[in-house]
């Protein structure tokens, strides 16, 4: 739910980590909330909802109260974490297509001095050099 205003702020990492930390104070309070409330009125609301029956699961829901506790940081953390990584993944594949882009630039410089020095036509060095010297950059299309 964080991830659209995230990724808008990624660049700015100030207003990027208050975005966070207002997430996670807001989240809190509320989750806090409820577990204090569970564990403190664990046996009143089992015996009012589910009867008598029912008292021996109250650890269950002690456990389930405390985990609770730290379990809401997680969708938090993954949508900072996705909106980070999807900067960083737009960034590798522009340094990647601008590698790709000046090897092809090299080779085809290459080609030509290859081409003059060995009498071949061009088309066919270019081709075996291409098929060597550019097939790895081709992954990050």
């Amino acid at each position: 739910m964080n991830f659209p205003l995230l990724s808008r702020l990624q660049d700015d990492r100030e207003a990027f980590a208050r975005s966070i930390e207002r997430t996670i104070q807001v989240c809190a309070t509320v989750t806090l909330l409820f577990v204090a409330l569970f564990m403190g009125l664990g046996p009143a609301v089992v015996q009012a909802i589910f009867g008598d029956k029912w008292m021996p699961a109250l650890p269950t829901l002690y456990v389930f109260a405390a985990a609770i506790s730290v379990g809401f940081l997680v969708p938090i953390i993954s949508g900072a974490l996705d909106a980070m990584l999807t900067l960083r993944s737009k960034k590798l594949r522009a340094c990647a297509k601008a590698d790709r882009d000046r090897v092809r630039a090299a080779q085809g410089e290459a080609d030509k001095q290859i081409a003059v020095a060995s009498g071949a036509t061009e088309s066919k060095v270019v081709t075996v050099s291409r098929a060597v010297l550019v097939s790895p950059f081709d992954a990050w299309r």
